[in-house]
């Protein structure tokens, strides 16, 4: 990958995260979650706090951990906003924060995919109607 493809995917993904900034009741829990879903992303074979931190440069997983665990997080009304209010979860919380951000990191793979498949296809045509 290109410098010019990572700036841009970089604020792609600055800019998909913010959609999801009012989850969050605190900037640091927003900050984490997006080196969470970051490290979600990365080439690391398990995705635990711990190997999450590693991949991310964090002295500790603890960050991360108190994100999923103890994070204020506003789940209702954003359950609500992305019409999910009849879906419930009243244990695990920490489970449940995760695979939040798993789907946030699983969406934003599929956008980037997306894009990807558009772009080839312009071009695809772009080539057939110059040539």
């Amino acid at each position: 990958m290109e410098w010019e493809d990572t700036k841009s995917w970089s604020e792609s993904f600055d800019e998909f995260m913010s959609q999801f900034d009012d989850l969050f009741l605190r900037s640091e829990s927003r900050e984490k979650a997006k080196l969470y879903v970051r490290g979600l992303l990365a080439d690391v074979e398990r995705k635990n706090a711990w190997q999450l931190a590693e991949v991310l440069n964090l002295d500790s997983p603890h960050p991360l951990q108190r994100l999923v665990n103890e994070g204020k997080w506003d789940v209702v009304n954003k359950r609500l906003s992305l019409g999910l209010a009849d879906y419930e979860v009243r244990t695990w919380h920490g489970w449940h924060r995760h695979m939040t951000l798993c789907f946030l990191a699983h969406t934003w793979l599929t956008l980037m995919s997306m894009n990807e498949r558009q772009k080839k296809a312009t071009s695809a045509l772009d080539e057939l109607q110059s040539g």
